[in-house]
């Protein structure tokens, strides 16, 4: 027995063991692809985001000189900035497993003595507690004494991740050290007492953000230290049982609310509920358990029939950045974090190994395909942290800009989508000593170890834009066991994804087969499985076709954002319409079901990608135009333009869904400026004109020229209390002027006649970045009657705006 349990001895379980993946080092892949993309990370993306977390290396470094009596500058103050950073040496990890860099290692060994030298010899790590400058209100007065929001353990969760990949791809174990002194610390701090935290006492509390746990059981399999995997039972067991007094509020959001083993449907933020069910489920498999077998089943499909996007997304509630009641899922206001696509391929892979039901493979694979990928630029250079299903080309959606950004100030979404893709081949083959599992189609060959022998596997395939692959086994020795073939849900019924929350408008044409040694065969499936179990000798070939046909998609009739509405889909890809190839999208709607025909982009940047082709009715003319769609992931690469991929059936509705060209001052009774207080300034930060650049001269503003140095006050007061999404400001800077970026500016909410302090959302900052939007949000609901921005300039200048977007709840 490896884990002792709370509840006693394990459970008797009649289930067969977890599946075994073949590791993404042993998997060779050479499709077009995952193996551009493995390239690319290397070229691109890895060195994009170490040059965007030196900012975290540098904390590191003070924190190092602090500890050390070296004089230098204190770290900057941050949550989880650090957190990128380790996420980012995970992916760097992964990459030298693969591919041995000694550049690479020599830098990740250099960021490693930064981080070794940053831990207090208890073990304890964060930079702010450590130097002795914690924001108090967010971090508290000491070490763990704001668990809700401090990320202490969230961050280093990510170093344990960190650790384990660095030690298996380089065999080095410095990180791994500081990792094991860490959660060795957490083990006396939080369930033995230590003398130093707490007064002594037993923390015995968890973490806002869920990490560590699913963290913990990684640090297990690496060290085989028993500690860790009862350290990350423990932590899933006392969630919420007796949540500490400073967490207050919705203690849904952080999974707080009930014990794990009573929650039954998914609520809260939708990355941190994914972590947790990660954790949960990781925590069974180790221990041999099935506490958690029946809340993570009923959340499950809870989560497929009634919470998930099309796309694979999770967490449609701006906000919130959570799951809102059930069926609560709009299309442009919605929300989609690729943190929540990346955590929903997590869960939904530790429910298949568990469970051997291909379904789980099937959402996992739509959350890959669609919402996670569509998080990263063909480039690999720029990143959607929200992922919405329509887009206007004027709202900016995506933390402040309209399109894709090379970074943000709460930059979790880049390094994740990188840490992902790097083992997208261990996500190919599974196996048990006489299955093989063969999960995730793509040209590649790997070697699975049986109880019998090896069998080689060669696969050739152009999924997902083809249906049809052909795979060759060669075993060391003729021996029996048996092939499993995923076919997909999408590939044999009637609807998308399982759970019928997206089913077909149209008929199906064609069915899958399976051919053995070019002879049809009838094979058996069971739980999403073909099952070819024979003896099979070397060369043996297989060939499987499934039917990859463009299909129209329905929502349920509870999806009100989807009513009259359909979608298109291809194989396992989202498809959508995007203006470069269209115009304007929204002016289009289906009045009919026109064919559709499958086609090729033959130029510009997505030239060699997969089209669908169709004719749609325009609102601007009577006669039925050409209407081209995308694959949805590939959407935002020629430029930040309108988007959908759900469509209107009816003129009325593609109306609606025209970009609103109403100025904000429509729910405005009064803005007020300190200086320069005059109309056309006013209606200048309303216009919905945006400079493509803060430098940029000639579009209206506000500025406080006239009033250089001087502290400046802008009120909007509003018709009537009103439910506050955010505010977003487009700052204007412009070397040329005495109008740069303000020192620092704040928030304060009116209510009742009084001015109060903003309660700003955790991850959100008061940004002063260039060239886009910066937005604000309140911590949860808040019904107010204005807002007073309070901008401190710096000396001898004055500031300026471009436009101001105050954004309200539905």
């Amino acid at each position: 027995m490896i884990c002792p349990t709370l509840w006693g001895a394990p459970e008797s379980s009649p289930l067969p063991a977890d599946l075994t993946a073949v590791p993404f080092g042993q998997v060779t892949v050479r499709d077009r692809l995952w193996a551009p993309w493995r390239e690319r990370m290397d070229r691109v993306t890895l060195p994009h985001c170490l040059v965007k977390t030196e900012p975290a290396v540098e904390n590191l470094r003070r924190t190092a000189h602090f500890l050390s009596g070296v004089p230098d500058r204190m770290p900057v103050r941050s949550l989880f900035l650090v957190s990128d950073l380790y996420k980012v040496m995970e992916a760097a990890a992964y990459s030298l497993q693969v591919t041995p860099d000694p550049l690479l290692e020599a830098r990740m060994d250099s960021i490693i003595g930064w981080i070794a030298g940053a831990q207090r010899s208890d073990g304890y790590m964060y930079e702010a507690h450590v130097c002795g400058i914690p924001d108090t209100a967010e971090m508290g007065s000491r070490p763990y004494e704001r668990l809700i929001s401090s990320h202490e353990l969230y961050n280093m969760g990510h170093l344990y991740e960190a650790a384990v990949a660095y030690s298996r791809a380089t065999g080095k174990d410095r990180l791994l050290a500081v990792a094991e002194k860490h959660a060795r610390h957490v083990n006396r701090a939080f369930f033995e007492g230590d003398p130093n935290y707490n007064g002594g006492r037993p923390i015995n509390h968890i973490s806002g953000h869920p990490e560590i746990e699913l963290a913990l059981c990684k640090l297990f399999g690496q060290t085989r230290d028993s500690l860790y995997l009862r350290m990350a039972q423990r932590f899933v067991a006392i969630r919420g049982t007796d949540p500490p007094a400073h967490f207050t509020g919705d203690l849904s959001k952080s999974q707080e609310h009930i014990p794990l083993r009573e929650q039954y449907e998914p609520v809260g933020h939708a990355v941190c509920a994914a972590y947790i069910y990660s954790g949960m489920a990781d925590v069974d498999a180790l221990c041999g358990t099935q506490h958690y077998r029946v809340p993570l089943d009923s959340i499950w499909e809870n989560l497929v029939r009634t919470r998930i996007a099309l796309t694979g997304g999770l967490g449609a509630v701006r906000g919130l950045e959570g799951f809102g009641p059930p069926y609560s899922l709009p299309n442009k206001n919605s929300y989609n974090e690729t943190c929540a696509s990346v955590a929903n391929v997590l869960f939904n892979d530790r429910m298949f190994r568990s469970r051997h039901d291909g379904r789980y493979f099937d959402v996992l694979e739509c959350a890959l395909f669609n919402g996670a990928l569509a998080g990263i630029n063909l480039a690999g250079d720029r990143f959607f942290y929200v992922n919405p299903l329509e887009a206007d080309g004027l709202q900016p959606f995506n933390l402040g800009q309209k399109g894709r950004s090379s970074w943000f100030g709460c930059a979790c979404c880049p390094p994740n989508i990188a840490r992902l893709l790097m083992q997208v081949p261990g996500l190919m083959y599974y196996h048990t000593g006489r299955d093989i599992y063969l999960t995730l189609y793509g040209s590649s060959s790997t070697e699975v170890p049986l109880a019998d022998g090896t069998v080689a596997v060669e696969q050739t395939s152009d999924y997902p834009f083809s249906g049809e692959s052909t795979i060759v086994l060669t075993p060391a020795n003729p021996m029996t066991f048996a092939l499993r073939l995923r076919i997909p849900t999408w590939a044999r019924g009637g609807e998308f994804l399982p759970g019928g929350l997206y089913t077909y408008a149209d008929a199906a044409s064609g069915r899958w087969t399976v051919k053995v040694n070019g002879k049809p065969v009838d094979v058996p499936l069971e739980e999403g499985f073909a099952v070819i179990d024979r003896r099979w000798r070397p060369g043996d070939r297989v060939e499987l076709s499934l039917p990859m046909q463009p299909r129209y998609v329905q929502a349920r009739p509870e999806v009100k954002a989807d009513v009259d509405r359909v979608a298109v889909v291809c194989g396992p890809l989202v498809y959508c319409a995007e203006e470069p190839d269209n115009g304007l999208v929204q002016r289009y709607y289906l009045s009919e079901l026109p064919a559709l025909r499958r086609s090729l982009i033959e130029e510009g940047l997505l030239k060699g990608l997969p089209a669908v082709d169709l004719t749609a009715s325009r609102l601007d003319t009577t006669v039925r135009l050409p209407l081209r769609l995308i694959p949805y992931y590939a959407w935002d690469n020629r430029g930040d333009l309108s988007m959908a991929v759900w469509l209107p059936r009816t003129g009325a509705l593609a109306q609606e869904s025209l970009p609103r060209t109403e100025k904000n001052k429509v729910w405005l009774k009064e803005v007020r400026f300190t200086c320069n207080d005059d109309q056309p300034f006013r209606d200048a930060i309303f216009d919905g004109m945006t400079p493509e650049r803060s430098h940029h001269q000639g579009y209206p503003c506000w500025t406080s020229r006239g009033c250089e140095g001087q502290f400046q006050q802008v009120e909007f007061l509003f018709t009537r209390p009103r439910s506050l999404a955010g505010l977003s400001v487009y700052w204007i800077s412009d070397a040329r002027t005495t109008t740069l970026l303000p020192d620092s500016w704040s928030l304060e909410y009116l209510l009742d006649g009084r001015w109060l302090p903003f309660p700003r959302y955790v991850t959100d900052l008061y940004g002063l970045e260039v060239d886009q939007f910066n937005d604000v949000r309140p911590a949860g609901e808040l019904v107010c009657e204005g807002l007073r921005m309070q901008i401190e300039p710096r000396s001898g200048h004055s500031v300026g705006m471009a436009e101001v977007r105050i954004d309200f709840v539905p």
